[in-house]
């Protein structure tokens, strides 16, 4: 292989454009496989990791917020410092600041707790797509933490003392005998030991809510969501520049092979974006396992080093170029 003679700035100048070169392809193969989801296999923002992951947030809160409003129902009136939480997550959650929407549900009768919903509007009317959880609550769920068994040596068997619900926290001592007292509190006996039922305590009172919510369509308030929606329009265009980018050296290592190669990824990119061509091609990338995506990078991480090995003795870029590799 003709080796290139070049002065020590123009070595290193190479080299440096190199290194340069390296990082921004590697890198945008590491931005592209990150945002694979989100823009290949999805249909649109509204299957983005960016929008799942405000949506999770908002949740949370929801989460939040339907505590609070139990434990209100339940003890008639909240502490200090869980009321300013309760109001300020009511004012977080208004239509006004988000174009996230939820109702908080009873799970057994569907009866409304709370919505931010405006008007008579329902949810499925006023979302995009609604998610669905279920949220169990319990109001003396640690009464348990006070009950104690002691081995009966003589019986070969456990005694079981119980706190009972007073003031005084009474313990009433259970012999298997007192079957109807014990289940009146979740235990049952197994002929050794105590078995207990949260569900069957009587100590223990629990509320099973419904949770639905989701985000507007359109977005018409500036919010995370509003804000996440214009960075994934941003990647969406940054895309066809990326996949020039990451094209190998092979393929990259004179104009004209760029502007052939390069215009054919920035346009596969381009028409990737569109539904029609991601319903073509979503069931196939899906297929893909994680085992190769991560094998890719590796392939992409070695050949990376190997150039840049081989950029350090030569001293040219022209080293990389096709014929020069097929000829050494």
């Amino acid at each position: 292989m003709k080796r290139f003679r070049t002065s020590l700035a123009a070595k290193t100048a190479a080299v440096l454009l190199a290194l340069a070169v390296g990082a921004g392809g590697f890198w945008s193969t590491v931005f592209i496989l990150y945002q694979w989801d989100t823009l290949w296999l999805g249909s649109g923002y509204y299957d983005s990791n960016d929008y799942y992951s405000d949506l999770y947030n908002r949740s949370s809160q929801v989460r939040e917020l339907a505590r609070l409003l139990q434990n209100q129902e339940w003890n008639g009136a909240l502490p200090y410092l869980d009321q300013r939480r309760l109001d300020m997550l009511e004012e977080a959650l208004s239509p006004e600041r988000t174009n996230f929407r939820f109702a908080i549900r009873r799970n057994d009768t569907g009866t409304l707790v709370y919505s931010n919903l405006e008007g008579a509007a329902s949810l499925d009317e006023s979302v995009h797509a609604v998610e669905q959880e279920e949220l169990s609550l319990t109001q003396n769920g640690a009464a348990r933490e006070q009950d104690y068994v002691v081995w009966n040596g003589k019986e070969q068997y456990y005694l079981l003392y119980i706190a009972l619900p007073d003031a005084a926290g009474t313990k009433q001592l259970v012999t298997p005998e007192d079957a109807g007292l014990a289940a009146q509190y979740g235990y049952t006996f197994d002929g050794y030991e105590w078995a207990y039922d949260e569900m069957r305590d009587s100590r223990v009172t629990t509320s099973v809510l419904a949770l639905e919510y989701g985000a507007t369509d359109p977005l018409t308030v500036q919010d995370e969501f509003w804000d996440s929606y214009q960075d994934y329009q941003q990647y969406a265009s940054y895309l066809p520049a990326l996949a020039v980018l990451a094209l190998p050296e092979s393929l990259s290592g004179s104009f004209w092979s760029l502007a052939l190669w390069g215009g054919l990824a920035a346009t596969a990119v381009e028409a990737a974006g569109l539904p029609v061509i991601q319903a073509a091609i979503a069931p196939a990338l899906a297929a893909v396992p994680p085992s190769a995506t991560y094998a890719a990078l590796l392939v992409f991480t070695a050949d990376t080093v190997v150039s840049l090995q081989l950029l350090r003795r030569a001293g040219d870029p022209a080293v990389l170029s096709l014929g020069n590799l097929r000829a050494a």
